[in-house]
């Protein structure tokens, strides 16, 4: 429909060129069919990106199972975790049998997933300390354990980015899909929020991020203007309790 509008339009202006001038008419014609042809176009685009927001959307609640399954069992049944856990893993602890995530601290994981499965697992205690690492870091014997129990829980393949924020008890708080990385962080603080602040549409840094989370997301975030604003993680502002910011920026 839009190319046989756009091919009348290059006829009838055609036409016109053997004529001296436009009349009003002529003119009015011109400019309504530009209009629809516009209009139809934005509607594609629009309605080409909410499909890939509720695709990125449904791979981000894809890995928050797998995730919490994962999780789930190398707390409760995995109780030989903490052998493999390296001197820089200072994040696992060995407490009455149970494996736990030190306390008071978040667990922040990032992976890529490329058509053969899982590339890496990178892992941090605080999200900007994740960010700052490069993709091709070699991964700790823990990041590798991660990956392999992901790996087996995660039913397809997935060409993009994964992201899981973890609580002490391994309880899944929320996770992300993109098919790009998130933003580098430069610095461990909580200016690395700026950098991961959703648009209306559901991008970050112009890229498609789907999220998944069982417990209230989003709501009542602040840029550093003081406008109303949604981050990724659901990530606090300066403003927040310090606890929280601890558990976020170290």
């Amino acid at each position: 429909m839009r190319k046989d509008g756009l091919a009348f339009m290059i006829r009838y202006l055609q036409a016109m060129k053997r004529k001296k001038g436009f009349t009003m008419v002529e003119l009015v014609i011109v400019i309504a069919i530009i209009a629809i042809i516009m209009a139809a176009m934005f509607t594609t685009m629009l309605s080409g990106s909410t499909e890939k927001l509720l695709a990125a959307n449904t791979n981000a609640e894809a890995f928050f199972t797998a995730s919490q399954l994962s999780f789930t069992r190398m707390s409760f049944t995995e109780r030989s975790l903490v052998t493999v856990v390296d001197e820089e893993d200072k994040y696992i602890e060995y407490i009455n049998g149970v494996n736990t995530i030190k306390a008071n601290t978040y667990l922040f994981l990032e992976a890529h997933c490329g058509q053969t499965g899982l590339d890496y697992v990178h892992l941090c205690d605080t999200l900007p300390g994740l960010m700052m690492q490069v993709e091709t870091k070699p991964m700790t014997n823990l990041e590798q354990y991660v990956m392999e129990s992901l790996q087996a829980n995660l039913s397809e393949s997935y060409d993009g980015y994964f992201y899981a924020q973890i609580d002490e008890n391994f309880r899944i708080i929320c996770t992300h899909y993109s098919d790009g990385r998130l933003p580098m962080a430069t610095s461990e603080d909580s200016s690395y929020r700026e950098s991961i602040g959703f648009t209306g549409d559901g991008k970050i840094a112009n890229i498609v991020v789907g999220s998944c989370s069982d417990t209230p997301f989003f709501g009542g975030g602040q840029d550093a203007s003081g406008n109303a604003a949604e981050y990724a993680f659901n990530a606090p502002g300066s403003d927040a309790d310090g606890d929280e910011l601890t558990k976020f920026y170290g």
